[in-house]
């Protein structure tokens, strides 16, 4: 099934422009899908400690050393929080570099590996997909990035 995908400004700040990924037949974003799913006080210090690490990115940047690797080798595929002490949660992310991350959704880690959840798997693979083809639209031209944000060109239809 083909599906239409927008890249969206979540949020700008002089340091970094958070992307976010929305389904253009959905109102809600899959960062706004992560948060509402995760919104109660079994999670809260799941996202009390995600909270901290966005607000650390957010006065520097997107610098590598605030992720965890998540994705194969060349991808740009991290998650959030780096930190895993007293939280279970895990929000996707493509760091393209220090001043812009695009968010994506999310999992609650249950497993040593995303791959043996069907949800976080289909989240992570659908962030691969969009990277690969933003990356494509940098290199011929059809995407312009200027001072950490992108333009033209920022819908994706993929396969599912």
């Amino acid at each position: 099934m083909k599906r239409s995908v927008l890249l969206e400004v979540y949020e700008e700040f002089e340091t970094v422009t958070f992307y976010t990924i929305r389904f253009s037949d959905e109102e809600i974003s899959e960062t706004d899908k992560f948060f509402d799913n995760f919104n109660s006080e079994e999670f809260f210090e799941g996202m009390r400690i995600l909270s901290r690490e966005i607000e650390k990115i957010i006065e520097v940047g997107a610098i590598e050393r605030y992720f965890r690797p998540e994705g194969k080798l060349r991808s740009s595929l991290w998650a959030l929080p780096l930190n895993v002490e007293g939280g279970s949660l895990r929000l996707f992310c493509l760091r393209m570099h220090d001043g812009i991350l695009i968010l994506g959704n999310g999992y609650q880690k249950t497993d040593v590996s995303y791959n043996n959840d069907p949800i976080a798997k289909s989240h992570a693979d659908l962030l691969e997909t969009i990277e690969k083809m933003l990356r494509a639209r940098l290199r011929d031209g059809r995407t312009v990035e200027y001072q950490n944000k992108y333009y033209e060109h920022l819908k994706f239809e993929i396969t599912l």
